[in-house]
């Protein structure tokens, strides 16, 4: 397995078994970045990958709505102290589908 994709599902682990909701998110938005990188040719050793990193996520679309939902999340957390639990599974659905990790 590689070793980007085995990253992005211990993330998501992380967050489905946490309840402190920054801790969660960042997992989340970890774990998209994992994904990213597992389906992509971008390497994390190269001195520009977030870049790239991101122009990846851009591109698709599914990885995009996901992303930016985490980070919208996290200004929901930030202005009223909750986020919305739909997130985690949410974006566990987007990355397994994308790790072809489930049946979608």
């Amino acid at each position: 397995m590689n070793s980007n994709k085995y990253i992005a599902i211990k993330l998501l682990e992380l967050a489905k078994n946490n309840k402190d909701p920054v801790f969660i998110l960042q997992c989340l938005l970890e774990a998209i970045e994992r994904t990213a990188l597992a389906i992509s040719k971008v390497k994390d050793s190269e001195p520009d990958y977030k870049v790239n990193l991101l122009e990846v996520i851009r591109k698709d679309e599914e990885l995009y709505i996901s992303y930016s939902y985490v980070i919208d999340e996290m200004f929901n957390y930030i202005l009223n102290e909750e986020i919305d639990e739909k997130v985690i599974k949410d974006v566990e659905g987007i990355v397994l589908k994308k790790l072809n990790l489930s049946e979608e």
